[in-house]
């Protein structure tokens, strides 16, 4: 459900219209009783409002907290980067574990929003998990170097995700990403 920021402000200015009345009619009532506040049942009519519009606001910042969270997880293997790139100058081919580059194992490359980064074939794949939205956890991404087709003395780049290689340049390692598209950053769609 996606929030469509019109019809929200239909609702709210309904609520608004419904409360301004429960107001004008306590204040004006033609009664010789004297009100002074409001029903139960006004209260309860008021706090549905408010409940509806809350449930209605909720689902929008789903998809915002879950790329934060990716965003955190692609902070790690920025360090990385300059390892792997450095091995392929050196041997022209990309490393094929951890160990290869040096890096810790994948069970120690942890923070709040990952579990494990695993390096395959030049492709890191981040586990993400510990603090993250059900949505996440136990999800993957991955981040593959991209090389010029046929000049291996070119400059390198990177891609996560579900982010194509641009024309003349190809991806290496597999691309195991599984989260879920709307989740993913734009860099990383």
């Amino acid at each position: 459900m996606h929030f469509q920021p019109t019809s929200a402000l239909a609702v709210s200015g309904i609520a608004l219209y419904f409360c301004l009345y429960l107001v004008d009619m306590a204040c004006n009532n033609t009664n010789k009783m004297t009100i002074k506040g409001f029903t139960l049942l006004e209260m309860m009519v008021v706090l549905l409002i408010v409940a509806i519009l809350a449930a209605m606001a909720i689902p929008t910042f789903l998809p915002i907290t879950a790329r934060k969270q990716v965003n955190h997880a692609l902070e790690i293997p920025e360090v990385y980067k300059r390892l792997i790139k450095s091995y392929y100058q050196m041997n022209r081919k990309f490393p094929d574990s951890n160990e290869t580059v040096g890096m810790p194992e994948s069970h120690l490359l942890i923070s709040n929003t990952v579990r494990s980064v695993t390096l395959e074939n030049g492709a890191m794949h981040i586990e993400l998990g510990n603090r993250v939205i059900r949505e996440l956890d136990g999800k993957i991404v991955s981040v593959q170097p991209l090389v010029v087709i046929g000049s291996p003395e070119s400059p390198m780049d990177w891609a996560c995700g579900y982010a194509a290689a641009p024309e003349g340049m190809e991806k290496a390692g597999e691309n195991r990403t599984d989260i879920d598209r709307r989740y993913a950053p734009a860099a990383c769609r």
